[in-house]
């Protein structure tokens, strides 16, 4: 899971084994303590889990987080995200074999640690 923050580049994600939306929650929590004090909207695929009842209640009770779910197969243009993920995938997983999955894991990690660096991909214009 990613967020990058439009304003300063700064890249926030966690990984799980499963995507599950108690997985989802748990990345929420520490991104909504990274901004105590501003509103925070998350411009999302609408991937099930988004659309979760646990997440549901999580958002209820936090009313500073706000989704804003995009159309469905909306793409890389409208998502900066998708464009890290492939940016990342490009890196770290094509035409690789890194033998285990956690050898895998670990390099997509330091991927995201140490070398994408501040808004590595455009962000799309304002409307």
């Amino acid at each position: 899971m990613g967020a990058l923050d439009a304003v300063t580049g700064v890249w926030h994600f966690a990984d799980a084994d499963r995507k599950l939306a108690v997985h989802f929650v748990s990345f929420l929590e520490p991104l909504r303590r990274a901004y105590p004090d501003e509103r925070l909207l998350l411009v999302l695929d609408n991937a099930s889990t988004h659309h979760a009842k646990g997440v549901k209640r999580w958002l209820e009770k936090h009313p500073q987080v706000e989704m804003l779910l995009l159309p469905k197969y909306s793409g890389h243009p409208f998502n900066p995200v998708e464009r890290l993920w492939g940016l990342m995938k490009e890196t770290v997983a094509a035409n690789r074999l890194a033998g285990r999955i956690e050898a895998l894991t670990e390099v997509a990690r330091r991927f995201f640690r140490e070398e994408i660096g501040l808004h590595p991909v455009p962000l799309p214009e304002a409307a």
